[in-house]
C-alpha cells in the first residue's frame, strides 16, 4: 500500500481508550484523535498523535448537537481525512454526519454498546430511545460501515431496520494489550504495595468489579452480594473500582455512593488497573447489559476466573462453566453461590483463569482486533477508490 491512509478516530470524553489501538495501527496508517475533552490533548501529544478537540454536551440538547456536527465538519473539511472511524453514542450519530456532508470518503461508526437506555423503561425512556434510534437509522445510512461489539446489538438493530445487513460488522471490542494485561506483566513488588495500600492480607480472598457507579453496571447488585457473603465469610473482601457518573441518566446520589461502601470498598477510578486485578481472586460484572464489557475482557487477560450476568456483551466473554459462571440478572442468590463455589475451590480458580487467559489471546488481543480493523480499513478505502484494489494483495 504507497498511500498512507489518514484516519481520525471520533470519541467523545473517553477517546483515550482507543489509544492501545491507534497505537498498534499506528505503522500502517497516519492517526488522529477528536474527542470532547479538552485535556487529553496532552494524553494524546505524550501517545505520539494529534488530538483535536470539539464541543458536545451529553444530554439531549438539539441546538449543542448542531454545534458539535458543525464544528466537526469544519474539522473534517480542513483535516481532510481518508477515514472518519467514530465511537459511542453521539459521536456516532454527530461525527458521521458531520463526515458525510464534508465529503470523507470512507464514513464507519462503532456502537459500543446500547447500555441503560434499553435497560430502564419508563415513559421518558422510551421517548428518549425512540429519538436515539432515529438518529442511529440516519447516521447508519450515510455510513460505509457500522460496527457493533455483540451479535445482540447487531441483531436488534437489523430486526428494527434501523440498518442494511450489508453495512454490518460485529468485532468483539477495541482489543486488550497482552503487553499490559497478563499476570507476567505485574512484579511481586507491585502486588505487595497494593495489598497494602488496600490493607488486603496475603491470604484473602478479594472479588473486583470495575464499572462506573451507575445502577446499569450493576453496583447496588455487587454490594448486596458482598453482604450477603461476608455475612458467613466475613474475610473476603470486595473491591468497586469506578468513578461516579453523575450526568448519566442513571448515576448515583451521593447517598446511594456512600450507602455502597457499608460492605465494599470504593476506592474511585484508577490507572492502575492490572496491578488491582493481579491481587484478585475473581473478576465480577453484575450489569444489566453491555457492549463488550472491557472490565471482563482485562480480567481474562489477567487470568481471573469471571462471574457476570447472562446479558448481551457479558456472554462474549464469559462461557459459563468454562471461565466462569453467568447469572441471570438481579439473582443474588445465585451470584452469591458462584462467588463462594470460587472462594473456595483454588483449583477451580486456576482452570477457569487458565481459559480466561486463552480466550483474551485469540479472541480480544490486540492482535486479534486490531488486524480485523486493519483489513476493514483499507477493504473500504479501495471501495471508495482511496487507494488502489492491487494494494490489498501484499
Amino acid at each position: 500500500m504507497t498511500h498512507k491512509l489518514k484516519i481520525l478516530m471520533v470519541g467523545g470524553p473517553d477517546v483515550d481508550h482507543r489509544l492501545e489501538l491507534m497505537h498498534h495501527l499506528k505503522s500502517s496508517f497516519e492517526l488522529a484523535g477528536v474527542g470532547s475533552n479538552r485535556l487529553l490533548a496532552g494524553t494524546f501529544a505524550e501517545a505520539g498523535f494529534d488530538y483535536h478537540h470539539f464541543p458536545m454536551v451529553r444530554s439531549f440538547n438539539p441546538a449543542a448537537d448542531a454545534v458539535s456536527m458543525l464544528a466537526l465538519w469544519v474539522l473534517f473539511r480542513r483535516e481532510k481525512p481518508d477515514i472518519v472511524h467514530t465511537y459511542d453514542t453521539k459521536p456516532s450519530v454527530v461525527g458521521r454526519l458531520a463526515a458525510r456532508l464534508a465529503g470523507v470518503p470512507v464514513v464507519i461508526g462503532t456502537i459500543t454498546g446500547l447500555g441503560s437506555l434499553y435497560v430502564m423503561d419508563n415513559r421518558r425512556i422510551r421517548v428518549i430511545r425512540a429519538l436515539y434510534e432515529l438518529t442511529q437509522k440516519a447516521a447508519n445510512r450515510v455510513s460505509d460501515l457500522t460496527i457493533f461489539y455483540n451479535q445482540d446489538d447487531a441483531s436488534h438493530f437489523l430486526q428494527r431496520k434501523l440498518i442494511r445487513s450489508d453495512k454490518v460488522a460485529v468485532v468483539p471490542g477495541s482489543g486488550v494489550s497482552l503487553e499490559r494485561f497478563s499476570p507476567a506483566a505485574v512484579t511481586e513488588e507491585e502486588k505487595n504495595a497494593a495489598r497494602q495500600e488496600l490493607n488486603i492480607l496475603p491470604d484473602q480472598i478479594v472479588v473486583t468489579m470495575i464499572a462506573r457507579l451507575v445502577r446499569s453496571k450493576g453496583v447496588f447488585e455487587f454490594a448486596e452480594v458482598a453482604r450477603r457473603v461476608q455475612a458467613a465469610r466475613p474475610s473476603i473482601r470486595f473491591v468497586l473500582v469506578g468513578s461516579e457518573d453523575p450526568e448519566s441518566m442513571d448515576g448515583l446520589s451521593s447517598d446511594e455512593v456512600r450507602s455502597l461502601q457499608d460492605h465494599v470498598l470504593w476506592i474511585g477510578p484508577r490507572q492502575d488497573i492490572a496491578q488491582l486485578l493481579a491481587i484478585s481472586d475473581m473478576s465480577m460484572l453484575p450489569a444489566k447489559r453491555e457492549g463488550m464489557p472491557r472490565a471482563l475482557v482485562e480480567a481474562a487477560a489477567m487470568g481471573l476466573p469471571l462471574v457476570a450476568s447472562r446479558v448481551p456483551g457479558c456472554s462474549e466473554v464469559v462461557q459459563h462453566g468454562k471461565n466462569g459462571f453467568l447469572v441471570e440478572p438481579d439473582d443474588i442468590t445465585s451470584f452469591v453461590q458462584a462467588i463462594t463455589q470460587l472462594a473456595d475451590d483454588p483449583k477451580l480458580r486456576e482452570a477457569f483463569g487458565a481459559a480466561s487467559g486463552q480466550s483474551a489471546q485469540t479472541r480480544f488481543s490486540l492482535a486479534a482486533i486490531g488486524s480485523t480493523i486493519h483489513t476493514i480499513y483499507e477493504r473500504h478505502a479501495a471501495r471508495q477508490n482511496v487507494i488502489p484494489v492491487e494494494s490489498l494483495v501484499e
